[in-house]
């Protein structure tokens, strides 16, 4: 144990002896930093080879001690009072408390560390246990009754699911018979006790011979944990516990507690979950750039799960054929053990018992299930486990974020990552740049940011990029990047002049956006006429490429004003010159995005109104409507199913181009800057009108690539929403059409779903939790010395049904705010601090 050669160890601070002194150059070389923390291991090794971070501690230990840099410190937390931490795992003691401040401030405007060099250590790791991850902050919205709860009656487990999954059943634990049980009146459940403290996941199943395969599992479990444990404060956090029962029933006389039989012992707690991946390694993906550590998930990813949850002693475990079904069946474990987990006090005339929910069944015929209960029910012995079999209906699941009409910091942009993962949503399509703003830095063109951007500090920097990427990878989440082009490229006209046609006297045709200014410079297009419009759209597709490895890079299309063109002298005669429609020059740009699009390797994205211009897309191209008025069909539209309705222009032009064999991602109807309710958004659906039917061109393969109808996405457009009402404006509205995208559910009027449940229920059920788990603002932030309620009540059912007067758009597009200004940093900061 005790090594007698060189020990090498990467880090960044200098090593010290067990006295604090220096230790010998010749034993031990690593590079220096100032703002270190000394940290003493322990001599004492008893327990190390049960420890997973035994070889770590061992090794500490070898050495005597280790200066700890201040950014580690953070990356793992500060201990507190009775509960285990980083440094308690390596025997040391705690940071001073300042040495954790000064990490957090170092950290920058990133709000998630992602890790650091000693996560290499836990690719042989065997197990997470919940306990030793550090407790939360408990601040946010009051937290209540966890239970899914909908009118009386006792809880039902179904109503805690969001998304619905694809099948949900209990069954007898340990039987042979792969049946799900009914369970008639008069029976109901005790339900599996759960205790976060108490819960470990065995990562034994994880091929650990993956590289950072088994690393990310630990990441995304230590995750759920530290979300869970946000749920149930534990008890050394100050939080109240739940009394006794003895306590409970002398607080609540006449109420009914858990059915307990005579000499019957406490019903088992869930104490571990297996987590096992079966699938081989993933296929390499075009990419061209450096790439994040964690693997992102492909357009064809499979994200399917099967989840057990089994009274002990039967097993319960957690199968998926890849590291992202994992992580789908991660959030529905979640969602099932944020409503199981210590079960609050009953209250009167709500019995602790539940209707649905794994556990043992329990008789209540010989009683009421009032009073009478505690003294006439009886278990029937049967323990019922949990089977939950899910798969994603689309794989395209999207949410649009516009972050051009207002600069959205990169702490609201993991805290949208974040609450898309547990809408299990997949793709954040980031529309990085418009007329107004142009924040991206780029190496190669950094006069575009510079002069186009809304001042220093607006701008998204590589790293900021990078960072993000992989944050969304580890959420299983792909970032699509969209650079609008040709039109609503007026940002583009500081940094680079000669590349855009400025025909500011092109005014909108609508009389109620003449007198905007904003819609004015809308109409500001590339100019195609000459070379360095292409030239600048090639560099910046080259460099983005170079940041973002999806396979998909969105080139826009949208909206472009033709009179750009032909109102401008010397475009409109080199338009002649060359024998070109408006349409022709339209097409001469996109030949050669289109050209340099291959070439790097990506498929190009494009806006509908590209399409249904004329406008000759590749084979491999993916269109997206977005249209939500019109009605188009019948004779006039080849192909259109018999007796098939007229649709509105975007399901009809989805339904065209995947007839065509193309791409379609559906956004129509789907815009949260309108002022729909979520009903709205419920009642609509990526294959609306003709696409429903099985030749309307549902995804399917042409060779290697996916084509037809792959999905669909909301659009959080900017122009009167910013940092404060972005949380309101996306949630519970995206919930609605998260729910659309992934569960096997047809477009109708909302009432009750598959499993028999009310969906408003449901999804109220789900916003509180997002609230509770997330941190998720269901009200506009309000500015420090602003003197309205505060935000973080739970969502109310008359609010959940009033967008406009929950969360108002902002009175305009002119207001541009800082989140970094006095006023409002408190409240950014304490909305968008890190969910885990």
């Amino acid at each position: 144990d005790r090594p007698t050669g060189r020990p090498v160890l990467w880090g960044e601070g200098p090593v010290r002896g067990a006295m604090g002194t220096a230790a010998p150059a010749e034993s031990l070389r690593l590079g220096g930093a100032d703002d270190s923390q000394e940290i003493r291991s322990s001599s004492s090794r008893g327990s190390d080879r049960a420890s997973p971070r035994g070889p770590w501690r061992r090794l500490l230990a070898a050495v005597g001690g280790i200066a700890v840099p201040a950014a580690v410190v953070s990356a793992w937390g500060s201990p507190g009072a009775g509960r285990r931490s980083w440094w308690s795992g390596v025997g040391g003691p705690a940071p001073p408390p300042a040495a954790a401040a000064s990490a957090s401030a170092a950290r920058g405007p990133l709000a998630w560390d992602l890790g650091s060099d000693v996560e290499e250590v836990e690719e042989g790791l065997l197990e997470v246990a919940c306990g030793d991850q550090a407790a939360p902050d408990a601040s946010g919205p009051a937290s209540q009754a966890r239970q899914p709860r909908s009118g009386s009656g006792p809880p039902d487990l179904r109503r805690a699911f969001w998304p619905q999954p694809e099948s949900v059943s209990l069954r007898v634990a340990g039987s042979s018979k792969d049946r799900a049980v009914a369970l008639p009146a008069g029976l109901r459940v005790q339900p599996l006790p759960v205790d976060p403290d108490r819960l470990r996941f065995d990562l034994r199943g994880v091929p650990a011979a993956r590289p950072g395969l088994r690393r990310a599992v630990a990441w995304s479990v230590r995750r759920l944990c530290r979300r869970l444990q946000k749920a149930v404060p534990r008890a050394d956090s100050g939080a109240e516990e739940p009394a006794a029962p003895a306590a409970q029933a002398a607080r609540a006389p006449g109420t009914a507690r858990s059915c307990s039989p005579p000499g019957a012992a406490a019903a088992p707690v869930l104490e571990r979950v297996a987590l096992r991946i079966s699938g081989g390694a993933p296929a390499p993906r075009r990419r061209s750039g450096s790439g994040p550590r964690s693997d992102p998930p492909g357009a064809d990813e499979d994200e399917g799960y099967r989840l057990v949850l089994a009274p002990p002693p039967a097993a319960s475990h957690l199968s998926a054929s890849t590291r992202h079904g994992l992580n789908r069946g991660l959030e529905t474990l979640l969602q099932v053990l944020d409503a199981l987990a210590k079960d609050p006090p009953p209250r009167k005339g709500r019995p602790p018992l539940w209707s649905w929910a794994p556990g043992v069944e329990v008789d209540t015929s010989g009683g009421s299930e009032g009073a009478a209960q505690q003294d006439s029910c009886t278990a029937s012995g049967r323990a019922l486990e949990l089977h939950v079999l899910d798969a994603p209906r689309f794989p395209w699941r999207g949410l649009l974020v516009d972050t051009a009409r207002h600069f959205l910091p990169v702490a609201s942009l993991e805290h949208v990552l974040a609450a898309m993962a547990a809408a299990k949503l997949n793709v954040l399509h980031w529309h990085l740049t418009d007329a107004v703003s142009f924040p991206l830095e780029l190496r190669s063109l950094p006069e575009l940011a510079r002069r186009g951007s809304f001042g220093p500090g607006k701008t998204y920097t590589e790293a900021d990029v990078r960072h993000l990427v992989e944050l969304a990878a580890r959420l299983s989440i792909r970032i699509v990047p969209e650079i609008d082009m040709p039109a609503h490229t007026g940002s583009w006209i500081s940094g680079e002049p000669r590349a855009v046609s400025n025909c500011t006297h092109v005014l909108p045709t609508d009389p109620g956006d003449r007198a905007n200014p904003f819609k004015a410079r809308d109409k500001l297009a590339l100019d195609v006429s000459g070379r360095r419009a292409l030239e600048v759209a090639r560099a910046v597709l080259r460099e983005v490429a170079s940041l973002f490895p999806d396979e998909f890079i969105h080139v826009g299309g949208d909206e472009v004003d033709f009179r750009c063109w032909t109102t401008v002298p010397h475009i409109r005669k080199w338009m002649r010159r060359k024998g070109l429609s408006p349409v022709g020059a339209l097409q001469h740009f996109f030949d050669g995005v289109f050209s340099e699009v291959k070439r790097l390797g990506r498929r190009p994205v494009l806006w509908q109104d590209a399409f249904e211009q004329g406008v000759d897309v590749p084979e491999d191209a993916v269109v997206q409507p977005w249209k939500c008025w019109g009605s188009m069909g019948g004779s006039a539209v080849p192909g259109w199913p018999e007796g098939e309705p007229l649709a509105m222009s975007g399901h009809a032009l989805g339904f065209v181009a995947a007839g065509l064999g193309l791409g379609v991602v559906q956004s129509s109807c789907w815009y949260l800057d309108w002022d729909s309710q979520w009903r709205d958004f419920y009642e609509h659906a990526a294959d609306e009108g003709p696409l429903r039917r099985p030749e309307g061109g549902r995804a399917r393969h042409h060779g290697e690539r996916r084509a037809g109808l792959m999905g669909g996405e909301a659009a959080l457009w900017t122009e009167r929403i910013d940092f404060s009402n972005m949380d309101c404006r996306l949630w519970p509205r995206l919930a609605a059409s998260a729910e659309r995208l992934w569960s096997q559910t047809s477009p109708g009027a909302v009432a009750k779903d598959s499993l028999g449940q009310d969906v408003t229920a449901r999804l109220l059920h789900h916003v509180h939790r997002l609230q509770r788990l997330h941190g998720v603002s269901v009200r506009p932030l309000q500015p420090a010395a602003s003197s309205s309620p505060a935000t973080g009540a739970l969502l109310t059912e008359a609010e959940l049904e009033d967008v406009v007067g929950a969360c108002p758009l902002l009175a305009s597009q002119a207001i541009q705010r800082s989140a970094d200004d006095p006023e409002w940093a408190a409240a950014v900061a304490a909305a968008f601090r890190d969910a885990t």
